[in-house]
């Protein structure tokens, strides 16, 4: 549970966490409008894991942000090519065994 802090590497990252409590993401160290950006969050889950992200910057396709499974593990690609402003979040994969 907190917050963690998903620091941008240009061009890729790369952060595992085991999900407790509610997990509140951040991001940070956005490269320069331009370039683009992406970061890689494997969560492994307890069944009362939850992801907190702020809609304004962090945007996901259909307008819904995931969700965590209960069991396995999620994987999420952040992406940014405007210095963080706009974070595009893609379900990688979830439940895996």
């Amino acid at each position: 549970s907190g917050t963690t802090t998903l620091a941008f590497r240009y061009p890729a990252g790369l952060l595992a966490i085991t999900g407790t409590g509610t997990v509140t993401l951040v991001g940070s160290n956005f490269p320069t409008t331009g370039r683009v950006a992406s970061h890689t969050l494997k969560v492994t889950n307890a069944s009362s894991a939850s992801l907190s992200m702020g809609t304004a910057t962090f945007k996901a396709p259909g307008g819904s942000l995931p969700t965590l499974t209960g069991t396995g593990t999620d994987r999420f690609v952040f992406v940014t090519e405007n210095a963080g402003t706009a974070i595009e979040v893609y379900t990688a994969g979830q439940g895996i065994a």
